[in-house]
């Protein structure tokens, strides 16, 4: 009985280390996220959002399809990265407590989902965003947003780290800012 109980927690220990080793690295665990977050990502994203969105009191629908073109609001392009679960937790969490954070991979996913209008109230804003550009303390990125239909804006961003915090400098070098 006492080399079976051995053999079990044997057994068992082999495979704990085997769910830990051999799984995919971006797949959540049962008991939390096995991906750690790019937490530049994260203060870039959180810094950009908070830039664009101009109403507070409205759910914010944000893409987590990252596509080259988010500063036109067009058809999606160039769409090969997309933020993680977990940085779409990260930015909600940093954003928490200004506005009500909800990440949807594609917009034709809102139509169904967002509230009716009703006119000219304003009930939700969407935020587009798209790949980082640049390695160092100063990045580029495309982004847009539409508040309810009825204004919005966009361009590609340059983000700047100063004292340890981004911050939304203006429009990149050659690039306008559209305003609707």
């Amino acid at each position: 009985m006492e080399g079976s109980s051995r053999l079990f927690g044997l057994l068992v220990a082999l495979v704990v280390l085997a769910a830990c080793d051999g799984g995919d690295a971006a797949a959540p665990s049962p008991s939390g996220p096995t991906e750690t977050v790019d937490r530049r990502r994260v203060e870039i994203y959180s810094t950009l959002i908070r830039q664009l969105v101009e109403l507070r009191d409205v759910p914010i629908y944000v893409r987590s399809r990252l596509c080259e073109n988010a500063n036109d609001l067009g058809a999606p392009e160039g769409c090969t990265d997309r933020l993680t679960s977990e940085e779409q937790g990260a930015i909600a969490a940093a954003l928490e407590g200004q506005h009500h954070i909800v990440f949807v991979s594609d917009l034709d996913q809102l139509e169904s989902d967002l509230p009716a209008s009703g006119g000219t109230d304003l009930t939700h804003e969407v935020v587009l965003l798209g790949p980082i550009e640049g390695d160092g303390d100063t990045v580029e990125v495309p982004g847009s947003h539409v508040c309810g239909g009825l204004c919005g804006g966009g361009s590609v961003w340059v983000l700047v780290r100063a004292d340890r915090v981004w911050e939304v400098e203006g429009p990149a070098p050659g690039e306008g800012i559209w305003v609707a």
